[in-house]
Formats: C-alpha cells, sequence, structure tokens
C-alpha cells in the first residue's frame, strides 16, 4: 500500500518530487522498507514509524511476516462496542460504508444480525477513492491537517485500517488521525529537546519508549447543571437551549485557542462532548505553560461574567510510549496502561476540584470592592437568574425581546443564541459562526482570547463568510456546524444536535417552536414531559471497558485506538446521530 499511495498522490499531481519528506514516510513506515531504504537520520520516516506503531497499540515488526497476516481486506468494520465487556447483546454490529454528510434518516449504522462470510465491495472502495480525489483536487496545494481530517472523517470512517487483524474494529480514519496526532507530539518534543538523530531515537531502542515526551490532557466545565436549568416560565425554550450552546461552543473554543497557541490542530483532540474534552501534547515546556495561564484567564473571565457559578477545570498528565501503547514492546499485555493514564487524570481533575481558585482570584472574591463584586448604584434583578443589573440595560433588553421581558446582557445574549442556534437545524450547510477580535464588552456575547484579548460570536450566512475572507478581513476563527465544509479559509468543523421545528412564518422569518406551542399538543392537561438523558460512569468506560477477565489474556484488546474511537461514536451519538432519532420521533424536542 505504501507504493500504491505514492504512485496514487504523483499521478493525480496531488504531491511531486518537491515533497520528498512526505513521500518518504509514506514509502517507508515499515520496518522492512524502512531498514532497506537506508535513509538520513533526520528522516521524519522514523517518527511515523513509531507513531504507527504506538497507535497500533502493537510493534509491527512482529505482524510484517506474510504468514501473520490473518485478516482480510474486503472484511467488513467492527463496531467497537462488540468488544465492550459489558456488553449483553446477541447482535453483533457491522458497519455499513456511506458518507457522513449524508444526512438521511438511515444515515447511521444500527446492530444486525451477524452473517457469515459477510464482505465489503470493491466498489465500495472505488466511490471512497473518487470522493478523495476530488476533494483533494479541489484542494490544490492548499491542504492543511484540519480540512484533510475533515475529508478523511468523511470518506474513511466506516472500514478498516488494517488487514493484519481478525476482527477489524480500528477505522482508517480513526488509525490515520492518531498516528497523526503521536507523530506532531513526538516532532515537537524532540525539536525542544534537540533530538535530530530519529533513526536512533526510533528504530531498534525501545528503551527510549519510556521518555515521557507526552501530555495527557482533560479539561471540563463544573456547574453546568445550575447554570443551564436556570429558567423562567417564559422564554424557557431558548433560554436553555442558548446556555447549553453557550457552553459547548465555549470548550470548542477553549480546545482551539490551545491547539492553535501550540502551532498544532484538531488532529490532537481525542474527544470533545458533554462540556469535556481531552487532548494528546507534546510534553514541552511551552504546552503547560499555555495550559496553565489558559486556565487562570478562562476562571478570570467566568467569575466576572458568570460568577462562581461556572468553574473550569483543566488537569494533564506526563505519558510515554510504552504507556500508550499499553505496553508496546510486551509480547503479552500484562496490566491496562491506558486505562490508568485516564484514572490518574481523572484523580488530579478531581483533587485540583477542590482548591478551585487561585489565590489572587480568591482576593478578589473576598475584596467586596473588586471587579468581581462591582454592583451598580442603580440596580433591578434579571427576571431570569436574578443577578444585579442595571436598569438602563434592563429596560434596552425588554425592549429587544418579544416577551417584554427585564433580562441582563448574559440572558439576554443566551436567548439570541439559543434562537440562532436553532436556526442552524434549517440552514446548517449556509450558516458558520465567526469569531472576530473586539474590546471587553459583556453586553455581547465573547469568550477570552490567549493570552489577551477578546472576540465576539457572529453568525454569518456562507456568501457573507467567503467575501470576509476574500476581502481580507482579519477573523479569528470561524465554525462550521454540522457540515463538512473545507472551503475558504481555515474552518473548524464541529457538530451539534439541534433538531427543532418551526411553527409558522413571522415579519419573513421562521419562528421557532416554544414551550406554550409544544404544550398545545397535549392530549388532556395541557402539560409538557420532559425526557433527561445522561451517561453514568463514562470514566470508568474509558477506563476498563476493553478489559475482559473471562479470556486468557484480559488486556489484549486494550489501545488507545480503541479508547480514541470510543470516544468518536459517543460523540457522534449525542451530537449528530441523535438527531435523526428525534427526527423520527417529531414529538421530542431538545435543548
Amino acid at each position: 500500500h505504501s507504493k500504491a499511495g505514492i504512485d496514487y498522490l504523483k499521478e493525480k499531481f496531488i504531491l511531486t518530487d518537491d515533497n520528498r519528506e512526505v513521500l518518504e514516510i509514506i514509502a517507508y513506515h515499515h520496518a522492512e522498507d524502512l531498514k532497506a531504504a537506508k535513509l538520513s537520520s533526520d528522516s521524519l520516516a522514523y517518527i511515523v514509524y513509531e507513531a504507527d506503531n504506538i497507535a497500533s497499540g502493537i510493534d509491527r515488526v512482529k505482524y510484517e511476516a506474510k504468514d501473520k497476516m490473518i485478516g482480510n481486506e474486503m472484511l467488513p468494520l467492527n463496531s467497537i462496542f462488540n468488544r465492550l465487556r459489558n456488553t449483553q447483546i446477541n447482535l453483533e454490529e457491522k458497519e455499513k460504508i456511506f458518507s457522513l454528510g449524508n444526512f438521511k434518516l438511515d444515515a447511521f449504522n444500527m446492530p444486525k444480525e451477524k452473517k457469515d462470510n459477510e464482505r465489503l465491495e470493491s466498489t465500495d472502495y472505488l466511490k471512497i477513492l473518487k470522493n478523495i480525489e476530488q476533494n483533494l483536487i479541489a484542494m490544490g496545494r492548499d491542504i492543511s491537517p484540519e480540512k484533510l481530517i475533515t475529508v478523511l472523517e468523511e470518506t474513511c470512517s466506516y472500514f478498516p485500517s488494517s488487514a493484519y487483524v481478525d476482527y477489524p474494529d480500528i477505522s482508517y480514519y480513526d488509525h490515520v488521525k492518531l498516528t497523526a496526532t503521536i507523530s506532531s507530539c513526538l516532532y515537537l518534543y524532540d525539536k525542544e529537546n534537540n533530538i535530530e538523530n530519529y533513526k536512533e531515537e526510533y528504530f531498534g531502542n525501545k528503551n527510549l519508549r519510556s521518555k515521557e515526551k507526552f501530555l495527557f490532557v482533560s479539561g471540563e466545565f463544573s456547574g453546568i447543571q445550575n447554570f443551564i436549568y436556570t429558567i423562567t416560565s417564559k422564554m424557557a425554550m431558548k433560554s436553555l437551549r442558548g446556555r447549553s450552546f453557550y457552553l459547548e461552543l465555549f470548550i470548542e473554543h477553549i480546545i482551539d485557542e490551545i491547539l492553535s497557541n501550540l502551532e498544532l490542530s484538531r488532529v490532537n483532540l481525542i474527544y470533545s462532548g458533554g462540556s469535556q474534552f481531552y487532548l494528546l501534547l507534546p510534553n514541552i515546556i511551552k504546552a503547560r505553560e499555555v495550559l496553565e495561564k489558559y486556565k487562570e484567564i478562562v476562571n478570570n473571565f467566568l467569575l466576572n461574567e458568570v460568577g462562581t457559578e461556572i468553574y473550569f477545570e483543566m488537569s494533564y498528565s506526563p505519558t510515554t510510549a510504552e504507556e500508550l501503547g499499553n505496553g508496546l514492546s510486551e509480547e503479552i499485555k500484562k496490566e491496562n496502561k491506558v486505562g490508568e493514564i485516564f484514572r490518574k487524570n481523572s484523580i488530579l481533575t478531581s483533587k485540583a476540584k477542590l482548591n478551585r481558585y487561585s489565590e489572587t482570584q480568591l482576593s478578589k472574591l473576598f475584596d467586596e470592592n473588586s471587579e468581581v463584586n462591582h454592583i451598580h448604584s442603580n440596580t433591578k434583578e434579571c427576571k431570569i437568574c436574578k443577578k444585579a443589573e442595571s436598569e438602563q440595560n434592563l429596560e434596552r433588553n425588554a425592549k429587544e425581546n418579544a416577551g417584554n421581558i427585564e433580562l441582563c446582557n448574559a440572558c439576554n445574549s443566551y436567548i439570541k443564541l439559543g434562537t440562532d442556534i436553532s436556526k442552524l437545524y434549517h440552514e446548517s450547510d449556509d450558516m458558520f459562526i465567526l469569531e472576530k477580535n473586539c474590546d471587553k464588552n459583556f453586553s455581547k456575547l465573547i469568550f477570552p482570547k490567549f493570552p489577551v484579548g477578546y472576540v465576539e460570536i457572529e453568525f454569518k450566512r456562507k456568501k457573507e463568510l467567503e467575501t470576509k475572507l476574500k476581502k481580507g478581513e482579519e477573523i479569528h476563527r470561524f465554525y462550521a456546524i454540522n457540515s463538512i465544509y473545507y472551503g475558504e479559509g481555515l474552518p473548524k468543523n464541529i457538530r451539534v444536535g439541534n433538531y427543532n421545528i418551526k411553527v409558522e412564518k413571522e415579519e419573513n422569518e421562521y419562528k421557532l417552536v416554544e414551550f406554550k406551542d409544544l404544550v398545545k399538543k397535549s392530549k388532556g392537561i395541557e402539560r409538557l414531559a420532559v425526557l433527561r438523558a445522561d451517561v453514568d460512569d463514562l470514566g470508568r468506560l474509558f477506563q476498563s471497558g476493553f478489559v475482559n477477565k473471562k479470556v486468557e489474556e484480559p488486556y489484549k484488546f486494550i489501545t488507545l485506538s480503541k479508547s480514541v474511537v470510543l470516544s468518536r461514536y459517543l460523540s457522534d451519538f449525542f451530537k449528530r446521530k441523535i438527531t435523526y432519532i428525534r427526527y423520527r420521533n417529531r414529538g421530542i424536542y431538545s435543548t
């Protein structure tokens, strides 16, 4: 496949001989080829070779003999849920191949009865290849990691990465993305530590796998329930939606601020969902400085904007290739080293929450004259959050909203956000969220930048966005929602479960459904039924979900790749698939 890859990229003029380093990586990322190639000791192929081993959780030298090739490249991809130790169902999910951009009602895989000798068709692969080709040619020379992973997720999420295994459950997309994640960490660590002989570092010297070259990072908001469910009898739907999405978008903003300041991309994002995330970063001085400083910046912002209701915690722990590969150099896996990484990080986060604020922040909290405790001389309460606000702002905001309700600037912004994000369901291909540099102004919806400054959130149509980009107008960042857009600029593609219905037209715009509209559909007494769902012990699932003590080698199937795939499946369910489920049950509406 190495030679086929190079021939294909050259034939389509995607890469040329000028891209020597990239071509070397493709040609020589397996041990046998790398050994015979006699590359210079600083070739990046050595880094990617080791990253490939870590991502697979195996030292591929043991698997490259032809008699070890026990799989078949035409086998369909198995669902990662089939491997979970607590799976009790008799159905076994085999993935169908389709495009993630296909937002049809049946556009996700469901468990089904196992069929013997089930195989993929060559036509499935030909469709994928054609799709990739069209996208890469359209990009021309402007291929960035962000754009490339969007294309690969769209096309390569539902077929196996490897024929080495008899039970393939890691997609090609997930393996390639994780390999790139690990490669970037190794490269930046080596650069800081003046390591240039990559051949000596990664090819045959297994003792060096114990170096702590990685940082495993987790971040989350605490207090989100009290923040989201601060509602009033009026405008409750929009308030719930807006507050929920505010935190969701804030987490994505934090992720991108960290990654962009380390000159990394979303390739290094392991998981994002439920106001929580995991990152894999290089264990370098700059990474630790950015993490520590930005945590302080975010909590300073929250204290001023929200108060003590919401707190952001971020923890990180150094880890090694040997741990990420779950005993990479061992013939038999003897323990759950990947699970221990998640467990150790969870303990650090729990301990850190017991000491929420820095000394400087605590001083502000106990100073009645500080900016955190500042009270306007002429104030009334916001009708939703009960926070003190100037009468001028309350009156202005009351004139702006349909219910003529006196709202503080923050609640008014959340309600506007709830309205805007609801519209995205009906116009997702045409609407984008822009982050634009701005001054400190809490009358608008803003987020803190790193290391200083703020960005204001705006919703813009595709034509407006592309016009701004062509004019060279400064845009800090923009997000494509539930879209596979990778056109002009450098988009961040995120998913949001934002299903809703429109009830009628009002001043040439569709009015979005409110609780008062839903209650009219009740049978009998006019009441609403609310279903609230959650996943318990998610941390424990990541820590030990793939341990199977009923077999001879209970830790055999524990790899970082499996945890990454499980993360993506869970995120995909709550941010994409649940939209289809809600669509099928049109009496259900979600915040």
